[in-house]
């Protein structure tokens, strides 16, 4: 799908992204250490017509989706449970919010 986008806070090792940015570079896009901006950044391409999918760890979920309350947009987001080689974990705050997000 050509529409599909891939969004990382400087994630990308992390994340398993490498090998999508070497096959699609114009549609992988790295916004360095600003989780909250990848968050926006799809809200606006979805409301621009793409299908933006956000790679970000776990334990920055809580709150990275504070942009998303009350959006309407067709984003995927992935959370990682790596941070670098060392295990990482979701928050009980962050699990709240994305089951609330997402099952309204």
């Amino acid at each position: 799908d050509e529409k599909l986008v891939v969004i990382t806070p400087a994630m990308r090792e992390g994340s398993g992204l490498v090998d999508f940015e070497k096959k699609y570079p114009e549609r992988y896009f790295d916004v360095g250490i600003a989780e909250q901006h990848a968050i926006t950044l799809a809200g606006g391409m979805s409301c621009g017509g793409l299908k933006p999918i956000v790679a970000i760890y776990a334990h920055t979920y809580a709150r990275t989706c504070d942009p998303l309350w009350g959006a309407k947009e067709n984003i995927t987001l992935i959370e990682s449970h790596r941070d670098g080689d060392k295990p990482s974990f979701s928050t009980k705050e962050s699990d709240k919010k994305i089951n609330t997000i997402f099952r309204g």
